[in-house]
C-alpha cells in the first residue's frame, strides 16, 4: 500500500515518462508517508478522450489518486500531494492540467491476494 492511480490523456503520451515519474513515486510514498515500497502499486490509465471545461482551452490532463490505509496525519498526505505535483512538473513536457487527491480507507475494506 499505497495504490497509486495514474488517468493521463492519451495526447500526453510521449510528453509524460511514466516510467521515469513511477521510479522516482514510490521513494516519495517512502519518504512522505512512510509506505512500504514493496507494497506500493503505481498503474497508469490512459484516457482516449477528456474535456476541461468548454473545451476551449487545453484538454490534456493527469489525475494521480492515492489511496491509503487510515492513519497518515493531514501534514503527511499535504507533503505527499506537493511531491506527486513536484514530479508531475518534472515528467511531463506538454501542456497539461494536473491534479492530485489522497483517498483514506480502512484496512477492514481491503483484502488482497497473490495468485
Amino acid at each position: 500500500m499505497p495504490h497509486i492511480d495514474v488517468q493521463y490523456t492519451g495526447d500526453l503520451a510521449m510528453a509524460f515518462d511514466r516510467s521515469g515519474f513511477a521510479a522516482e513515486v514510490v521513494p516519495l510514498a517512502e519518504r512522505a508517508v512512510g509506505a512500504n515500497p514493496a507494497a506500493c502499486k503505481v498503474k497508469f490509465l490512459r484516457i482516449e478522450e477528456a474535456v476541461i471545461a468548454d473545451g476551449a482551452g487545453t484538454n490534456s490532463l493527469v489525475h494521480v489518486q492515492v489511496s491509503l490505509f487510515r492513519g497518515r496525519t493531514a501534514e503527511a498526505k499535504a507533503a505527499l500531494r506537493s511531491g506527486l505535483l513536484e514530479l508531475l512538473r518534472r515528467f511531463i513536457t506538454a501542456p497539461a492540467q494536473v491534479s492530485v487527491e489522497t483517498r483514506d480507507f480502512d484496512r477492514d475494506e481491503y483484502a488482497k491476494e497473490t495468485l
